[in-house]
């Protein structure tokens, strides 16, 4: 039984995933034109996407750490509203939104 679980550790190391080597990464990633509410839009990476999921992060101007709310994680649909986490529009922020398929994952 030791060595069952050791093949399938190895095997599963030996597996792709986890890169994105498959996925296509959203495209046209932006904040809406409007200024309040702060949504981020994005369109998906193939043109007849998969049946991926998105997560969405956001990073606010001079820190380097992307924060991931929850309700941005795992989504099927092509927006998510940052307006709750983007409040001080004086900050400024960047979105990245990536293709989750699976144990895939875009850049």
């Amino acid at each position: 039984a030791g060595w069952l679980l050791a093949a399938l550790a190895l095997v599963a190391l030996l597996l792709p995933g986890g890169q994105g080597e498959d996925l296509t990464p959203p495209g046209e990633v932006r904040f809406n034109k409007d200024f309040f509410p702060h949504v981020l839009v994005w369109k998906p990476g193939r043109r007849e996407p998969a049946k991926e999921l998105y997560e969405v992060e956001y990073l606010k101007y001079g820190t380097s750490t992307w924060m991931s709310p929850e309700h941005c994680k795992g989504i099927a649909h092509l927006t998510c509203d940052l307006t709750v986490e983007t409040l001080l529009p004086s900050k400024g922020y960047y979105g990245r939104v990536r293709a989750v398929s699976g144990n895939l994952k875009s850049n």
